[in-house]
């Protein structure tokens, strides 16, 4: 899909792998993610390099302003939950450029 949009847990899945065409500049990309009150983890790459993790399986939320580097194309965002009975949700923006 493209960036910008909130994507949202389907029931029953434990495993979650989305890939979301950027554009090609760099700039600020803001990851606003909610796992509410069961536990979650949630990973961020551009390409094949890890921007963002929680570390570990999380409840509730937080938005965090990364860095996306020149020339990534696309950002994948890993959900792993620990129950089929989770319920999540996250918005990836698109990249806005650094103010001159």
């Amino acid at each position: 899909p493209p960036c910008g949009g909130q994507q949202v847990a389907e029931t029953g899945v434990t495993f979650d792998s989305r890939t979301f065409a950027m554009p090609f500049e760099g700039g600020t990309v803001t990851f606003q993610y909610e796992a509410f009150n069961i536990p979650d983890q949630f990973e961020v790459y551009f390409g094949n390099t890890l921007a963002f993790t929680t570390g570990g399986l999380i409840s509730g939320g937080a938005t965090v302003q990364l860095e996306k580097p020149v020339g990534a194309t696309s950002a994948t965002v890993i959900v792993t939950a620990s129950s089929t009975d989770t319920a999540w949700n996250y918005a990836l923006s698109c990249p806005e450029s650094p103010l001159p």
